[in-house]
């Protein structure tokens, strides 16, 4: 509100020319003498986290399916379509044999979940992986991948760290898969059930591990196997592979991720008559995930490099400084709620003052930059605020990464509106009509 905070809105203030929308923000306390001493409320910045924005990712793509009552569920889909193998690849002489073997190029699902989380983790609850095997020739297949320790079938960060094997249980998974001949489409789910890492067999998670946030590859090699039947000459028709990963969005984890809020105040040079400046939080949050306001920082970014100007002083709702802004979790969480949730509300109230001092710095570097200021004139100075946001799952246990199973649909959201209140002594005489 850069210079509208003297001029038109004092004016209209003292003029009694209000809107609706007006009175919300502004409102008079009282005269005192000759003076009028205002205090003015205005919104300040407002952040709309929702579903769509914690899963913004480079590769993933986010699949709505409607689920009732208006409400619709959402499923990251990452697909990977190997290229159709032709049947004359396993030709001899013009006749496909039986017991013959093809191995295919190893191919790769890029696992990019969370693109918007910094740090953290979120698990799903019995996740998989679908691979789709189609057969339009007129032989019997069987599909395998190449699993097991220093196998084509791993798992492997994108800065090419923790390469681990995966070991397909055959018992559970039917391994390797019979796709019969001109069958059309036939779906295989790998999951918590028939796979683990080969480094830790019988832990039961290693599709859970897998589809963490962590940008990761899926790295996969196939063989075709020919059955044991008769010689065939008909070399038409191919078989492909195509994998897809679904993952409806339930589960628990705990990440973390920085917002950036622009906002205008008042100009520097006015700051000499704001007595005091209230930032409110006023947080309205319908994610069934609880969330932490861990730090909140003042820049001004007009500068190169920024300027760090001032961390908000976050404050317990009794006014003690606090390591962070809790907010609860929306609650009716779990099947037993037909995972409706009803929006939870959190208001915060920090007072920033003339005779608290603060030290602008280098963004990058920590260095001092110019004179100590007030915490009102540090508001006044910058242009942007870094919020550094913790969301999790109720319950949520920091030894075993394990928190209460969450469901989450597109319309959800979690809403921060910041606001400022400040008291200005302003002589009346000055905004009356005819000496603006």
């Amino acid at each position: 509100m850069r210079r509208i905070f003297r001029g038109a809105a004092l004016l209209a203030i003292v003029a009694g020319v209000f809107s609706a929308c007006d009175l919300d923000y502004f409102k008079p306390d009282n005269f005192a003498g000759g003076s009028y001493k205002p205090t003015v409320a205005v919104p300040l910045a407002n952040l709309n986290l929702t579903v769509e924005d914690l899963l913004k990712s480079y590769e993933n793509n986010v699949i709505l399916e409607p689920e009732g009552d208006g409400r619709s569920r959402l499923n990251l889909i990452f697909s990977d379509t190997m290229a159709p193998v032709k049947l004359e690849s396993f030709a001899t002489a013009g006749v496909v044999p039986p017991g013959q073997s093809l191995d295919l190029p190893t191919e790769k699902v890029d696992l990019r979940l969370f693109g918007a989380f910094q740090d953290g983790f979120f698990r799903f609850t019995n996740p998989s992986v679908i691979f789709t095997l189609h057969n339009t020739s007129k032989v019997p297949l069987s599909v395998e991948f190449r699993d097991g320790a220093n196998s084509d079938f791993y798992t492997v960060r994108k800065d090419g760290s923790n390469q681990r094997y995966i070991l397909i249980d055959d018992a559970a998974a039917n391994h390797p898969f019979p796709l019969p001949a001109d069958a059309g489409f036939y779906n295989y789910s790998l999951n918590d059930n028939n796979i683990d890492y080969t480094d830790d067999i019988g832990a039961g998670d290693a599709m859970t591990q897998i589809l963490e946030p962590n940008p990761k590859f899926l790295h996969y090699g196939t063989r075709l196997h020919t059955n044991n039947v008769a010689p065939e000459t008909d070399l038409n028709g191919e078989i492909s592979v195509i994998t897809s990963v679904h993952l409806p969005l339930r589960g628990y984890g705990n990440v973390s991720r920085w917002d950036t809020l622009k906002y205008e105040f008042i100009d520097t040079g006015q700051v000499d008559e704001l007595n005091f400046v209230e930032i409110r939080f006023n947080i309205t949050n319908g994610l069934p995930l609880e969330a932490e306001i861990k730090s909140a920082i003042i820049v001004d970014t007009t500068t190169t490099p920024w300027t760090k100007v001032m961390d908000i002083p976050l404050t317990n709702e009794d006014g003690s400084i606090s390591d962070g802004i809790f907010i609860p979790g929306a609650t009716g969480v779990g099947e037993s709620s037909g995972w409706k949730y009803t929006k939870a509300e959190k208001l915060s109230e920090i007072i920033l003052t003339r005779a608290e001092k603060v030290q602008p710095v280098n963004f990058n570097s920590g260095v001092a930059v110019g004179p100590e200021i007030t915490q009102i004139e540090a508001i006044a100075q910058g242009n942007k605020i870094l919020m550094n946001v913790q969301v999790y799952t109720a319950g949520i246990n920091q030894t075993t990464n394990q928190g209460d199973e969450i469901k989450m649909y597109s319309n959800q959201s979690m809403n921060i509106k910041i606001g400022v209140r400040a008291q200005a002594s302003l002589e009346i005489g000055d905004y009356l009509p005819g000496n603006e």
